[in-house]
Order: structure tokens, then sequence, then C-alpha cells
């Protein structure tokens, strides 16, 4: 019974840790299948076209389109739709160019490399136990706190 306890709070923790990981991937997915509901559950809209305009750009809804936010995730610039198709490098972080930039309880950072070596930070936000919202969108090359 103990074991099991024990083996219960592991994968709680783990669950914890990991949740924004599989936020970023629910993120990702939902924008390749062009999931515009799982979108909205996951991008806290207001926030983050509020953050692209105080980083100077004029259209951050053509940032926000499943599209261009399927190319981000990916690390690739913004042009079209991903085939929808999940990879293994999805699964873990580090592989791929996309790593967690910064963790803490309450907010957590993943950075994706472009093709030039530039990073894309997506920060997102807890909202309840294990839910995460993107918070703040920062392109490669731009700059700003995001």
């Amino acid at each position: 019974m103990v074991r099991l306890l024990q083996t219960l709070l592991l994968v709680l923790i783990a669950a914890f840790l990991l949740a924004p990981w599989f936020a970023f991937r629910a993120l990702a997915q939902a924008a390749r299948a062009q999931d515009y509901q799982a979108l909205s559950r996951l991008i806290d809209t207001p926030a983050v076209e509020d953050g692209l305009r105080r980083q100077g750009l004029a259209q951050p809804d053509a940032l926000l389109s499943p599209g261009a936010l399927a190319a981000l995730t990916r690390g690739s610039p913004p042009r079209g739709p991903e085939d929808g198709i999940s990879r293994f490098d999805d699964l873990v972080p580090g592989l791929d160019g996309r790593v967690i930039r910064d963790w803490d309880p309450t907010r957590v950072r993943i950075a994706v490399k472009d093709t030039d070596g530039r990073e894309c930070l997506f920060s997102f936000e807890r909202y309840g136990l294990f839910g995460w919202r993107l918070e703040q969108l920062r392109p490669a090359g731009e700059t700003g706190n995001g």
C-alpha cells in the first residue's frame, strides 16, 4: 500500500511539473489542426495581443492565426499550416530546439529556436492546479520582456 501511494505521489508530481510542456504541445497540435475552440481555451488572446502591440507589432492577429502559431511552435517562419503529424521530439523538452527556459509554479517560458538560432518565447501562466494558458508571445528577433 505504501509503494502504491509513493508511486501515485511521484505520478502527481511529474504531472504537475510537466503540465506546462503538455499545454505547449496542445497549443501546437491545436494550431496544426486549426482547432479554434481548443486555441481559445489555451490562449489568453487579449493579453497576448496587448503584449505583441507593446512589442511594436502592428497586426498581432496575424501571429495568432493557426498557421502562424503552428510554424512558431515548430521553429520555422510563419508561412503556412503544418502537416499535423506529431513527432517523437514533440514529446520531450529539449529536443528539436524546444526547451523550457524558465519554470516556477505559476509561470513557464518555453523557447523555440528558429532555423537561424533565434528564440521565440511562449510564456504560459497557471490557472487551476494543472491548467496553463499562453499569456505572452515574443516572436524570434523581437525585443522586450515577453
